[in-house]
């Protein structure tokens, strides 16, 4: 996957994001841990999120300035797996603060000849990484996880979305430090649907 290199820049009409790692990739984007600095109380702090590009790997070259350059014979299904893309982070950020078991989507925007949203960053590690390292949980702490993605996805389920991917790898474990918790919250939703009333698929 031809990547963005760490310490590249990748900006939007908010701030000025540096790439500091590649957290995943896949067939239809990558996923970059970046940071930018963000004023609070008129002083510049460094603040992490995730960004998540739009990047088609059997469609797509990128140049030396990380532009995405799309192989003409494939622009068609480029441009409909863009809009999806955007439809996705549209999606995700009217559901902001709605739900604390989804991540929160902070920006959408297009740069690099693609299209870009910008998300949490989640202090933790995935489910499959906890298993694999710190071995099972065990029986209260498995329900207890169960029950709250359940009532995450009974919510989703009432906006009429299916997320459609569930799976320890798509579930993060956030810490949160005011109370010492952990809260599982549901990622990726790039194979998500939504249904209108007619119970037709929107995107």
């Amino acid at each position: 996957m031809n990547t963005l290199k760490e310490g590249t820049f990748v900006e939007s009409p908010k701030h000025k994001y540096t790439i500091e790692q590649v957290l995943g990739t896949g067939g239809f984007g990558i996923t970059y841990k970046v940071s930018a600095k963000i004023m609070v109380d008129n002083i510049p702090v460094k603040v992490y999120f995730c960004l998540k590009e739009h990047y088609i790997k059997d469609c797509c070259q990128r140049e030396t300035n990380g532009k995405v350059i799309v192989n003409s014979s494939q622009k068609e299904l480029f441009n409909k797996m863009q809009e999806n893309f955007k439809s996705e982070a549209t999606r995700l950020n009217m559901l902001n603060g709605k739900h604390k078991g989804i991540v929160r989507v902070n920006e959408i925007f297009n740069a690099n000849n693609t299209s870009y949203y910008v998300m949490e960053y989640i202090i933790g590690s995935s489910v499959r990484t906890y298993v694999e390292t710190k071995g099972p949980y065990n029986e209260k702490e498995a329900v207890s996880i169960i029950n709250e993605i359940g009532e995450t996805l009974s919510f989703l389920h009432s906006r009429k979305i299916t997320h459609l991917d569930v799976k320890p790898d798509n579930i993060m474990l956030q810490s949160r430090d005011n109370d010492k918790t952990i809260s599982p919250v549901l990622i990726d939703f790039g194979l998500a649907k939504h249904y209108d009333r007619n119970i037709s698929c929107t995107y």
